[in-house]
């Protein structure tokens, strides 16, 4: 994990590096003291896809579940779909299904381009910004 990090130090803001360690951390060592949601945004082309991707292969996909899904009591981390590319609201359901994981101790994680967060789960979230584009012009 702190190879995958390293390596992406370069493109991340390093006041993010720290936050997401023990995030990290946490989701690798399983320790479910805290629900916690990470969410990854950026503009398009800024590797935010790129970069789960590598975590995902650290952990195994077994060990990732969405947020959909009501076979993830053992998943290790949780996936939050992005909003409608026209909104950034998280919808109803969203939030409600957001609140039972976090009242389950899980980690969730999501990568948006922007996103507004409600009151209510605020506390809970950690936003990293990416913003180094891949985008050659």
């Amino acid at each position: 994990m702190e190879e995958t990090l390293t390596r992406w130090m370069p493109y991340i803001d390093g006041k993010y590096i720290d936050k997401m360690k023990l995030f990290f951390k946490d989701v690798y060592n399983n320790n479910k003291e805290t629900g916690k949601i990470l969410i990854i945004k950026g503009k398009e082309k800024t590797g935010k896809t790129t970069f789960v991707s590598e975590i995902i292969d650290l952990l195994g996909h077994k060990q990732i579940g969405h947020i959909e899904d009501n076979n993830d009591k053992n998943k290790q981390l949780i996936f939050v779909s992005e909003p409608h590319i026209n909104s950034n609201k998280f919808s109803n359901n969203q939030i409600e299904n957001i609140k039972s994981k976090l009242e389950e101790k899980k980690s969730l994680i999501m990568i948006c381009i922007d996103i507004d967060i409600p009151e209510d789960i605020e506390k809970y979230c950690e936003i990293i910004e990416f913003t180094h584009s891949f985008h050659k012009n």
